[in-house]
C-alpha cells in the first residue's frame, strides 16, 4: 500500500519540480509586480505539496540542496532579465537582497531639500560650502541608518554587474522609478568583491594575474590530454 503511495506523491514531486524549473528557466521579468506574482505561485505550489515530499526520502536531501543553493546563491533577480545576464562574465556578478525603504528615504529627501533652499542663500561662499558638505554627510548617514534598521519591509533580488560599480558609498540600483540602496554589510561584502576585479587596484591586478594563470592551466591541461 505504501509504495504506489510513494509513486503518486513521487510523480507530484517531479511535476512540482518541472513547473518550478520552468519558471526559474523563464522568468517573467518585469519588475517588482511580476516579481511578487512568481513568488506568489510558487509559494503557494510549495504549501500544496510540502507535507507529501516527507514520503519521498531519497529525493528529500536533494530537493533541500537545489532549493538552498537557488534561494541564498544562485536565486534569480528581478532587476535584469536572463539573456543580459549571459553578458556578463561569472567574476563580474555580485548577487544581493536589497530593502524596500523608498517612502523613509522620501521622506528624508524632502528634508534634505528644505534645508538646501535655505542653505544656498548664504551670501558667503565659505561657510556655504562648509554648511553643504555637513548637512551631505548628515544626510548620507541617516539614509544608512534608516536602510539597517528598517525591518518587515519587502525585500528584493538583484544582481550588480561590478564593472558598472564606481562609488560604492552611494551606489544605487534604480527599478520601477525608484532608488534602492544597499545596507552596511552588503556594501561591504560589494567593496572586497569589487576590490577583487578592480584592475588599479593590487588585489585586482593580483586576481586577475590569477585567472588568467588558472585559464592558461587549463588550456595546457587540455592539449596534452587530446594530444594522449
Amino acid at each position: 500500500m505504501l509504495l504506489p503511495l510513494m509513486k503518486v506523491l513521487g510523480s507530484q514531486y517531479i511535476i512540482m519540480a518541472n513547473i518550478e524549473t520552468s519558471i526559474k528557466e523563464n522568468p517573467p521579468h518585469g519588475g517588482i509586480i511580476e516579481y511578487r506574482k512568481k513568488q506568489k505561485f510558487l509559494y503557494d505550489l510549495r504549501q500544496k505539496y510540502c507535507n507529501k515530499l516527507e514520503f519521498n526520502k531519497k529525493k528529500l536531501p536533494v530537493a533541500r540542496i537545489v532549493s538552498f543553493v537557488k534561494k541564498h546563491l544562485l536565486f534569480d533577480p528581478c532587476n535584469i532579465s536572463d539573456e543580459d545576464i549571459q553578458l556578463i562574465p561569472g567574476i563580474y556578478r555580485f548577487r544581493c537582497y536589497v530593502s524596500d525603504c523608498t517612502d523613509s528615504i522620501c521622506l528624508l529627501n524632502v528634508l534634505f531639500d528644505e534645508q538646501y533652499s535655505a542653505i544656498k542663500d548664504e551670501p558667503d561662499k565659505n561657510t556655504r560650502d562648509t554648511l553643504m558638505l555637513s548637512m551631505k554627510n548628515e544626510f548620507k548617514a541617516q539614509r544608512q541608518s534608516i536602510i539597517d534598521s528598517t525591518t518587515n519591509v519587502p525585500k528584493y533580488p538583484v544582481l550588480i554587474d561590478l564593472r558598472n560599480v564606481v562609488d560604492i558609498i552611494d551606489f544605487y540600483i534604480n527599478m520601477n522609478g525608484s532608488d534602492f540602496y544597499l545596507d552596511t554589510k552588503t556594501l561591504r561584502r560589494l567593496e572586497k568583491q569589487h576590490s577583487k576585479i578592480n584592475p588599479s587596484s593590487l588585489n585586482g591586478e593580483k586576481f586577475c594575474q590569477f585567472i588568467d594563470f588558472t585559464k592558461e592551466i587549463v588550456k595546457t591541461y587540455v592539449a596534452d590530454t587530446k594530444n594522449e
